[in-house]
C-alpha cells in the first residue's frame, strides 16, 4: 500500500507492521541496542522505549482487531514486565523510565479495573513505600534552590508521576484515599515551585525555570496545574500561581522569522540574533511552540480566559506556516515527530474545533519504509545528515507512531495521550 492507498487503511496498514512485534527476541535485542541506563535491562521496562509502550500499543490494536490474539501478546510482554521489575529495585518512580510508567500502563490496560488488578495493587503499594524519601529529597532541594528539570518535568519528575496518580485515582477506587493524599502533597509541591517565577529574576542559577519544552521544562508542570484546576484539587494558591504562569508564558513569546514562537528556552535578549541560533527552537511536542500551545490552551481553560485559548491555538497555527528548514522536524515519532505534531492536531480539534487538514499525516506516512523491519525509524540530525535509528518504543520509536495512526483512525483509542498531559 502507498500513498492514498495507504490513507484509506491505516488501521490494516498498521496492523500488518505490527507483525515485527511477534518476535519479542528481536525486540530486545532493538531496545538493548540503543539502551540509554548503566543497565541496560532497564531500559526494557521504559514507558518511553521499552515493552510498557509496546504493550499499550498492542493493547489497542485488540481492540480494534479482537480476536486475533494481540491481547495474549501484550499479555506476553506484560509477564516479562512483572519479571523484571521483581527482579530490579526501585531505582525511580517517573513516568518514563520509573515505576509510574508501569503503573500507568497496566491501569490503562486494565479495560476499566476488570484486568491486572493484583499486579496494579502490587505496583501501588511499592510506590506508597518508596515515595515518602523521594518526596522528601526533592522538597529539600526546592527549599534550597537546588532544583533541576528532572525533579519537576514530565519525563522524569513530579510533574509526570502526578500525571501518572490523576488517572489511577479514577480507576483504583480502593486507593483512592492515599492516592488523593499523596496527590495533594505532590501538587503543592509542584505549586510551590512554579510560584517562583513570580521573582524569575532571582532563578538565574536554575535551568528548570528556563526550560520551555513539555517534556522537560516548566511548561510542562504549568499544564499539570492547570489540569488540577479543572479537576478542582484544593491546593492553596493554585489560581495565584496560574496567573503568574500565564504572564511568563505569554512573556516569552517571540517573533522568529515572521511567525510567532515559544522558544525552547526562555531567552534574556530577545533581539540577539537567535534567527540563526539552531537550538532556538523546534516544532515538536517535546520542545517548542506546538508543546507550549498545549500548556497554554489548558492554562486559559483553567483560567476561564478565552483570549488566551484563542491565542494558544493561533500559536499552534503558526506550525502551518513554518518551512521545514525552521520547524526541524524530520522524525516521524512521537516525540520530536510528525506523529507528536498529529496528536496535537488531534487535541485541538477534540478541545477547540480545529481543521487542521492532512499534512501531517501525509508527512508521517512519506516517511514509512515497507521494506524494511520497522515501518517507521526514529531520524536523528538533520535533514541534511540524517540518521535512521531502528527503535521500537512508544515515545521515539516505531510502536508510538503505529499507536498514533491506529488512534487517528479509531478516536475512541486516545485515553492513552493522558502520559502526553492532552487533559
Amino acid at each position: 500500500m502507498a500513498g492514498e492507498a495507504v490513507r484509506d487503511h491505516l488501521s490494516e496498514m498498521v496492523r500488518n507492521s505490527a507483525e515485527v512485534f511477534k518476535d519479542m527476541s528481536k525486540v530486545r535485542t532493538l531496545i538493548m541496542k540503543h539502551a540509554m541506563h548503566d543497565y541496560p535491562e532497564m531500559d526494557l521496562l521504559s514507558l518511553a522505549s521499552g515493552y510498557p509502550g509496546i504493550s499499550i500499543f498492542l493493547d489497542k490494536l485488540d481492540e480494534v482487531y479482537p480476536e486475533e490474539g494481540w491481547d495474549v501478546l501484550a499479555f506476553r510482554y506484560n509477564q516479562e514486565i512483572v519479571r523484571l521489575a521483581g527482579s530490579m529495585p526501585v531505582h525511580s518512580l517517573s513516568l518514563y523510565s520509573g515505576l509510574a510508567g508501569l503503573i500507568f500502563m497496566f491501569n490503562e490496560c486494565s479495560r476499566g479495573s476488570t484486568r491486572y488488578t493484583h499486579v496494579l495493587s502490587q505496583l501501588l503499594d511499592v510506590f506508597f513505600d518508596s515515595y515518602p524519601a523521594f518526596f522528601e529529597e526533592t522538597r529539600s532541594k526546592l527549599e534550597g534552590g537546588l532544583l533541576v528539570d528532572s525533579d519537576l518535568d514530565l519525563i522524569s519528575g513530579w510533574t509526570g508521576i502526578a500525571a501518572v496518580l490523576m488517572e489511577v485515582k479514577e480507576q483504583q477506587v480502593h486507593y483512592s484515599g492515599r492516592l488523593v493524599g499523596a496527590l495533594n502533597q505532590i501538587l503543592q509541591l509542584i505549586t510551590g515551585a512554579v510560584g517562583r517565577l513570580n521573582n524569575f529574576e532571582k532563578l538565574s542559577g536554575q535551568s528548570v525555570y528556563y526550560n520551555l519544552g513539555m517534556a522537560h521544562g516548566i511548561t510542562g508542570a504549568i499544564n499539570l496545574l492547570s489540569v488540577a484546576k479543572l479537576r478542582h484539587y484544593p491546593i492553596n494558591g493554585l489560581r495565584e500561581v496560574l496567573e503568574v504562569a500565564g504572564a511568563f508564558l505569554k512573556g516569552n513569546i517571540r517573533q522568529w522569522h515572521g511567525t510567532s514562537v515559544i522558544p525552547n528556552m526562555v531567552i534574556a535578549d530577545p533581539e540577539a540574533g537567535n534567527g540563526h541560533n539552531p537550538s532556538y527552537h523546534r516544532d515538536a511536542w517535546c520542545y517548542g511552540t506546538p508543546g507550549a500551545s498545549v500548556a497554554l490552551f489548558r492554562l486559559g481553560l483553567a483560567l476561564e480566559d478565552d483570549l488566551m485559548q484563542t491565542m494558544a491555538v493561533q500559536l499552534f497555527n503558526t506550525v502551518y506556516l513554518r518551512p521545514d528548514g525552521l520547524r526541524k522536524v524530520i522524525s516521524p515519532t512521537i516525540c520530536h515527530g510528525y506523529a507528536g505534531l498529529l496528536l496535537i492536531q488531534e487535541h485541538f480539534r477534540r478541545a477547540a474545533g480545529l481543521e487542521g487538514g492532512e499534512e501531517f499525516l501525509q508527512r508521517l506516512l512519506e516517511l514509512r519504509s515497507a521494506e524494511d523491519l520497522l515501518a517507521f525509524a526514529d531520524i536523528e540530525g538533520t535533514a541534511e545528515k540524517p540518521v535512521c535509528l531502528d527503535k521500537v518504543g512508544l515515545l521515539d520509536g516505531c510502536a508510538g507512531v503505529l499507536l498514533t495512526l491506529l488512534t487517528y483512525d479509531n478516536k475512541h483509542l486516545c485515553t492513552w495521550e493522558q502520559m502526553l498531559l492532552f487533559s
